[in-house]
């Protein structure tokens, strides 16, 4: 046991900050108050601690055994003492490891003001400071930690703007560090502000991304935070059974971690919800499961809501001794922490049961303070109104400097677009000289064909026609290999796709020269589009129809800046309906289209009778799609725009029909869909290089001898 402190100690150089709790507490006392507080461990730590400390003439070292103790031992009587003697310690020294201590003595001392001590003054000086060192040791953790507790303390002042701009700062900081957690404090936060200043949309797009970045690390206690603060939403907007189910989910993630603080909170939602109801069994139920979980809590601010709401509830129902009991449990603990709303409404009720049993005194003491604790919110809100109107002035300043922006960016788009035109005229002319190689192929063909004839007929021009028909063979080939040379031209190239998809791989292998299936990717601004169709056909009718399809999504995109992908192929299909079906042809595309964005870390997408799977937790996962062609089809309503819940490390996959449409084997059936993603799911692990060589020999070995029926194309990429 020893030798696994002295293991930490000689590690230690950096302690964890967590926004508004006292982080990095580190201190050491040799003698220990409230010694039979401590638990056994906290003994065992106490005494491997201690025998360093006595062993060492090092400041440093020394100082390292205070911080140990101080983030290991969590009793209120006892780390503010520590953190006192270390603070006492260091304070004259100079250095990064000193400054460093300094700064979470600071912090603490901060902590201990605004927690124990219920004053915001010294709290916010003693963030100040430590805000300063930090940013003096450019420990950006700090600096992050000291805006969020600064922004706390503004926000209970009412200074909005102050507070917005701190958790924005400290939002930033977090971003740069991909700290997720960081982000579900700054998030939670924000969008509490909106919340309290009756702005719930904006205040459920910040507990939403809190919920994102908790679940991005598997952060139990920030999504049970969030989705308490979603189902608040909920109910403020009266969708009563969906508040419900949110409550309930946050719930059950509480009772996993044992979040005594926060499962009250939970019931007292659920509770509220059938209140709104009219169905007072199931609240008092829910009420009394609050009421019974305080006994593990000793926050005042829990048991102070929890025993307030209880009160009212009872008092509503009409039971007076309980109405009265539970205001007064609500009114004690309001007092201990100072929390106005709770006293007025605490002291009102009890002053109305005083007045019930005619005790005039106790009642126009009660009724005096809660007028008193009215009037102290009421100037409270009038502030915080005044701070909420300046901030929309503020916003209203900021939208403007975005529209100016805006119209620069119109200005850049419309030259693109210019620039796009051209580019479109140069593809037409390639399709036009594909068109006129394809005619050439055609005559050249029956040409062929009429030589065969003549070579029967005419059997001393055998050799020369031979030579005639060897040529003609060369100028097909050639015709057609240059059309090929056009067609990779214009799928995505290999260097493209790299920059934006780090881990992946393509496996394209066409039927013949050319190839109806394609893959096609673009950039707009912060969006990558990435595409994997199979056209009507294959060889040359497939490459023609691969030539006008990439035509119309670079038109979609890039031309008429048309973002979703559904409505990408929407406008595809409309033009491939103009283009062709006219003349009673049903040709176009099944396929993929997907959106990469980065400024959101969203993938979005549009699939036409082909999915995508997803390779999560070792299992696959078929994603839906909507069953219709890009082209003309039966059904002509709007594509989906679909979006993908994904993980870090997921593998995602897309592929057209070719692959598993392959006959072959010791049968010689097809090989079906089932065995390609049950052997893509085994090779999942590898590199993708490693998947696409084992992708190619499967195929191979199962295809054998037999001729290979259509294009294949597959992409595998690592999110």
């Amino acid at each position: 046991m020893l030798s696994k402190y002295i293991i930490i100690i000689f590690l230690f150089c950096s302690v964890f900050y967590k926004a508004q709790t006292k982080s990095g507490k580190d201190f050491y006392l040799i003698d220990i108050p409230n010694l039979e507080l401590l638990q056994p461990g906290d003994k065992h730590l106490m005494d491997s601690v201690l025998n360093v400390y006595h062993q060492s003439s090092s400041d440093s070292v020394k100082s390292t055994q205070i911080r140990i103790l101080t983030e290991f031992i969590f009793d209120n009587s006892i780390w503010p003492l520590y953190n006192k003697l270390l603070f006492d310690l260091v304070k004259d020294k100079n250095g990064y490891y000193y400054e460093s201590t300094k700064a979470i003595t600071l912090n603490n001392f901060g902590y201990e003001s605004q927690y124990l001590n219920n004053d915001l003054e010294n709290a916010s000086k003693y963030y100040t400071e430590a805000l300063e060192l930090y940013k003096k040791i450019k420990d950006n953790s700090g600096i992050a930690a000291e805006l969020n507790n600064l922004a706390y303390i503004y926000q209970h002042k009412g200074d909005i703007l102050k507070c917005i701009q701190l958790y924005t700062e400290a939002n930033a900081i977090f971003l740069k560090q991909n700290n997720h957690r960081g982000l579900v404090s700054t998030n939670l936060n924000l969008g509490d502000i909106f919340y309290k200043n009756d702005d719930y949309v904006k205040a459920e797009e910040y507990f939403k991304l809190a919920y994102y970045h908790a679940k991005m690390v598997n952060y139990k206690s920030g999504i049970g935070a969030s989705l308490h603060q979603i189902a608040n939403i909920y109910k403020e907007s009266g969708d009563i059974k969906k508040a419900r189910r949110f409550f309930n989910k946050s719930l059950s993630i509480q009772l996993e971690i044992n979040d005594v603080d926060r499962i009250p909170g939970d019931y007292i939602g659920i509770a509220a919800t059938y209140l709104e109801e009219n169905n007072f069994i199931m609240a008092e139920q829910f009420y009394q499961k609050a009421l019974t979980i305080l006994s593990k809590t000793s926050n005042s601010h829990t048991k102070a809501s929890v025993f307030d709401r209880a009160a009212n509830f009872y008092c509503r129902k009409g039971n007076d001794a309980l109405c009265q009991a539970y205001s007064d449990s609500a009114y004690v603990h309001a007092k201990i922490i100072g929390f106005p709303d709770i006293i007025m409404s605490a002291s009102k009720r009890l002053g109305d049961q005083m007045a019930k049993r005619n005790l005039m005194d106790k009642a126009y003491k009660y009724l005096t303070e809660s007028y008193l604790m009215r009037d102290s919110i009421f100037n409270d809100k009038k502030r915080k109104a005044a701070m909420k109107e300046q901030y929309k002035s503020e916003f209203q300043k900021k939208e403007i400097l975005m529209k100016e922006d805006q119209l620069k960016k119109e200005l850049v788009r419309n030259a693109e677009k210019r620039n796009q035109k051209y580019f479109n005229a140069a593809l037409w002319v390639v399709i036009i000289s594909i068109s006129i190689i394809l005619f050439f192929v055609y005559r050249n063909f029956n040409v062929k064909k009429k030589s065969e004839f003549l070579l029967q007929e005419k059997n001393k021009l055998i050799e020369h026609q031979k030579e005639i028909v060897e040529e003609k063979q060369k100028e097909i080939l050639d015709s057609i290999n240059y059309a090929k040379r056009i067609q990779y031209a214009l799928l995505a190239h290999e260097d493209f796709i790299s920059k934006k998809l780090k881990e992946h791989f393509v496996y394209f292998h066409p039927k013949d020269i050319v190839s109806g299936d394609f893959y096609w990717a673009t950039q707009i601004e912060n969006k990558f589009y990435l595409a994997v169709c199979d056209s009507t056909g294959h060889g040359v009718p497939g490459a023609f129809m691969s030539l006008l399809n990439i035509s119309f999504l670079n038109e979609a995109i890039t031309e008429r800046r048309i973002l979703e992908p559904n409505l990408i192929f929407n406008y595809v299909r409309q033009r491939l309906i103009e283009s062709i079906s006219q003349q009673e042809q049903k040709d176009g595309f099944d396929g993929i289209l997907l959106c990469f964005d980065s400024d959101s870390n969203k993938i979005t997408y549009a699939a036409a009778n082909n999915a995508p799977i997803l390779i999560q937790d070792n299992q696959i996962i078929q994603l839906e799609s909507d069953r219709m062609p890009v082209g003309q089809g039966e059904r002509t309503e709007s594509f989906t725009l679909y979006e993908i819940l994904y993980n870090v490390g997921n593998q995602l996959y897309l592929y057209t029909d070719g692959y598993a449409d392959q006959f072959g084997g010791p049968r010689g059936k097809k090989l079906k869909y089932k065995p390609l993603n049950e052997f893509i799911l085994a090779n999942a692990n590898l590199d993708s290089s490693e998947q696409k060589l084992c992708l190619e020999k499967f195929y191979l070995d199962w295809k054998g001898n037999l001729e290979q029926i259509d294009d294949v194309c597959i992409i595998g990429i690592k999110l």
